[in-house]
């Protein structure tokens, strides 16, 4: 790892900074000041960006006690000017402005109170919160611990609702342990939120809470952007907008089935990774396509709104409503561009293969497994065309895998190199909070994967309003939307290699 990746000592850990500035070889990154959080890629040795928002070494427990420190630049005649300098200062301000550029109109209050010995008051409750991190769904809080803690404090309790309207209800958030930094996620694009903070002691008693409350404001969402775009589908609650992806008619094989997608601008040579979703009829994999898009593109469960991939035609809703059949006739590739709001930060093709073990015949299972060794086949033989996971989507409640489907799943693992293992998922369906059965099913069937995730789209397109619904949905929402996140989040460490290695006979 080289020297430039790691954090530098003295411009992080002593009041007076670094007196080499830009001659050090190590990394000054002004975002990283008051972030107590080590970068997860850095320890990995991935990680070398300079301006990267986590810190570059190992944050021990007494780094945090740097507020009890005095700034060496408020001594100056200058004063301090570094943004969220996690020192302490004998002069505050009330209404001193916290900004940088991952915060968007962000209001830093001090909840101290000066003496005229210009020393603090001790309080006992913990400071106004500063944002450290700000995304179009999660801000990331960091805060002092109250001076008069007397060693009782378990954990910290955050409370925070929309700003716009004082009916807007209280949610919270809990730390669970004694740390002072926590990430609020599942919030709407573009909102400004209040915050306070209060401690919880070993009873479940609460202290006080931080004084004044403070705002920060979200990054606006993929979703926000799009739906100007979009066509809207459906005009009840929540409302339905279809992504406007773009058809590349050049890449239409009516022979062979197989079409692609693309949303966003292309910028040749980017490279990114790509999915392949199997399952069988009824599985729930449209459905399951639906809720990851709402993902990539930020879409909150407060939000009014939903997406969807595409508008089914009079023969699909059929299909739709019937799940003994297939909803999806062709080889589809979706191809979603990174951009601003989006929760990935690369690339993504989504490839939809029509559903097998179907009321039809055989045949056709048989003519799928083709067309998807075709289709992999014409990638590998394209520059960085390479499979990054192959995705089982299956029902949780299955207690066996029908003859149809181990038949399929066997088939479509002949494609595969046995070292290919790593890279397979399942995907599974129609979940609730207990252990999915279909997992013995699978282990039964001898099916290979490295990672099981957890989904019920059941929550997807329903009202969040009607109380009865909403509070059934908000939980399988969030039970989706984390397992998504921890999908794409092991899905680029991944490691992409050739999907296949041809196999001879």
């Amino acid at each position: 790892m080289s020297a430039f990746g790691n954090d530098c000592h003295f411009y992080y850990n002593t009041s007076s900074g670094c007196e080499k500035r830009d001659r050090c070889p190590f990394r000054h990154s002004e975002p990283a000041i008051s972030c107590f959080v080590t970068c997860n890629f850095w320890q990995k040795g991935r990680c070398t960006k300079s301006n990267c928002k986590y810190r570059h070494s190992v944050v021990k427990h007494q780094q945090k006690k740097r507020e009890l420190i005095p700034c060496f630049h408020e001594t100056q005649p200058s004063g301090c000017s570094r943004p969220g300098c996690p020192f302490k200062h004998s002069k505050l301000d009330p209404t001193t402005r916290y900004n940088n550029e991952d915060t968007l109109s962000a209001t830093h209050a001090m909840a101290s109170v000066e003496t005229g010995s210009g020393f603090l008051e001790p309080s006992s409750s913990p400071s106004a919160p500063i944002c450290l991190i700000c995304t179009s769904n999660s801000i990331m809080l960091s805060w002092r611990e109250p001076d008069n803690t007397n060693g009782n404090i378990n954990e910290y309790k955050i409370v925070f609702r929309e700003y716009s309207t004082s009916s807007s209800r209280w949610k919270s958030a809990t730390t669970k342990s004694k740390q002072t930094v926590c990430t609020v996620n599942g919030l709407k694009g573009d909102t400004q939120y209040e915050f306070k903070i209060c401690t919880v002691d070993r009873d479940g008693e609460e202290g006080s809470f931080s004084h004044p409350s403070v705002e920060f404001k979200t990054r606006p969402s993929l979703a926000n952007h799009v739906i100007a775009s979009a066509m809207r589908v459906r005009h009840s609650d929540p409302e339905i907008y279809k992504i406007p992806f773009q058809k590349i008619k050049s890449s239409t094989n009516n022979a062979a089935k197989t079409q692609e997608y693309h949303f966003g601008k292309k910028i040749p040579g980017s490279s990114g990774k790509t999915i392949m979703l199997v399952g069988a009829s009824g599985s729930g994999k449209s459905a399951l396509l639906d809720g990851m898009i709402n993902y990539i593109f930020g879409v909150s469960w407060d939000d009014n709104f939903r997406l969807t991939m595409v508008e089914l035609s009079d023969a699909e809703k059929t299909r739709y409503t019937d799940q003994t059949k297939s909803q999806t006739e062709w080889i589809t590739s979706y191809t979603i561009s990174s951009m601003s709001g989006s929760n990935l930060g690369y690339d993504l093709q989504i490839v939809d293969t029509p559903g097998f073990g179907n009321t039809r015949d055989l045949v056709r299972d048989i003519d799928i497994v083709d067309k998807m060794k075709e289709f992999i086949k014409s990638r590998e033989s394209q520059r960085n065309k390479k499979l990054d996971g192959l995705c089982f989507v299956v029902q949780a409640p299955l207690v066996r895998l029908t003859t149809p489907q181990i038949s399929s799943f066997n088939a479509i693992l002949s494609l595969f190199d046995q070292n290919f293992v790593n890279h397979i998922y399942v995907l599974i369906t129609f979940a609730d909070g207990n252990k999915p059965l279909v997992l013995d099913a699978l282990q039964g069937a001898k099916v290979p994967f490295k990672k099981f995730y957890k989904f019920n789209n059941s929550a997807l397109f329903v009202s969040t309003q009607d109380s009865q619904e909403s509070e059934f949905g908000s939980l399988y929402w969030k039970m989706g939307m984390e397992s998504f996140r921890l999908f794409f989040d092991n899905l680029q460490c991944a490691q992409t290699k050739s999907s296949q290695k041809t196999k001879q006979k």
